[in-house]
């Protein structure tokens, strides 16, 4: 697969259901298998999903060094290294209560997202498969803190949510919901693939926090890769520079991406970036090719391999090496690894 795009991918940023895990929740050997590979040369892989922290229990298991979590649709972003908030921003405790007061009038399943945590109405459990798709029952029914009362249980903990979120069980009740929010400037209706309703505060996306995310980096759209199935992946679609939207997604997201992979029980985003790292073989061959200079710098022993020279590295030059990194053939003497390096490995040559 060729790209029509002339910059290494440095990030790369997928959706969860529906596109990096399969029909059964779970991320194939394939999958693991090219996340690690990405990671291996520098490339850092980020999640962005209507999830939170307590559903990503399938993706801390299999993708240990994915450190990177936008949640709740962008309002909730987390870096699990060091289990720093990068970003939060929830309703009010005064909207959350009029958003779950409104749709009571409805006979759905209600939750609202607050932090990492999600809590959901108890009194739905004894006919649940009424609102939920059976396929994610179970993982609702694990991953949620249910009680009795979501109204007095935000007025008692006293903080509003970042999402409210609604299993609406039948299409009517589907219109009626978007119908009554849709319009209201405060609140972001999007609407989901698993038979639900999401409500973010306006403004809230999964684009806005992947370019957030990107700048925090020190990159740009055109350093970024996303992959996404669902309308609550368009933002990010839209605004990486390569963009993969899922050949079992939903229309508006194949015309939303730049390029379309397999279906997620195909392999999809691994096919994607096994694509991206041969693109960036091919940017870095370029490079290399148009301009052979020996390098004026190297690494010292001192080297941690925490692999920021490798990422920050605009043509490649910079591999692994058994005990520490190296500058090999086609640097370009741009200083950026020496200015980068943590721990001051990367010295100058003396002329």
């Amino acid at each position: 697969m060729n790209f029509n795009h002339n910059d290494k991918i440095k990030l790369i940023v997928s959706d969860v259901d529906g596109t990096l895990v399969d029909p059964y929740k779970k991320i194939t050997p394939r999958t693991v298998a090219a996340v690690t590979a990405a990671q291996d040369t520098g490339c850092m892989v980020a999640i962005a999903s209507g999830r939170t922290m307590c559903e990503m229990g399938e993706i801390i298991e299999k993708l240990p060094n994915v450190h990177y979590f936008i949640c709740s649709n962008g309002a909730f972003v987390l870096d699990t290294s060091t289990e720093r908030v990068v970003y939060n921003e929830t309703f009010t405790i005064e909207e959350t209560l009029y958003l779950l007061s409104k749709l009571e009038q409805f006979d759905t399943f209600c939750e609202v997202y607050v932090g990492a945590d999600i809590y959901g109405d108890r009194g739905k459990l004894t006919n649940f498969e009424a609102y939920v798709n059976a396929e994610i029952s179970p993982l609702l029914r694990a991953t949620r803190t249910f009680i009795d009362d979501l109204e007095a249980y935000i007025q008692q903990h006293n903080k509003g949510a970042e999402k409210v979120q609604t299993f609406y069980g039948t299409v009517a009740n589907k219109h009626h919901i978007v119908e009554l929010f849709s319009q209201n400037p405060r609140f972001e209706v999007i609407e989901s693939s698993e038979g639900n309703i999401e409500i973010v505060p306006q403004g809230i996306s999964k684009g806005r926090a992947v370019e957030n995310l990107a700048k925090s980096l020190g990159l740009t759209a055109a350093n970024v890769a996303t992959f996404g199935d669902s309308n609550n992946d368009l933002s990010m679609l839209r605004y990486a520079g390569i963009s993969f939207s899922m050949a079992n997604g939903e229309e508006t997201a194949k015309a939303a991406g730049k390029y379309m992979t397999a279906s997620n029980a195909d392999d999809g985003v691994a096919i994607g970036i096994e694509a991206i790292l041969e693109h960036n073989k091919r940017v870095a061959e370029t490079s290399v090719a148009e301009i052979p200079i020996t390098s004026s710098f190297y690494i010292t022993d001192v080297c941690v391999t925490c692999g920021a020279c490798a990422m920050d590295c605009p043509v490649q030059a910079i591999t692994p090496g058994k005990d520490k990194y190296m500058i090999g053939k086609g640097c370009i003497n741009c200083g950026d690894c020496y200015e980068i390096c943590p721990v001051g490995a990367v010295v100058k040559k003396e002329q």
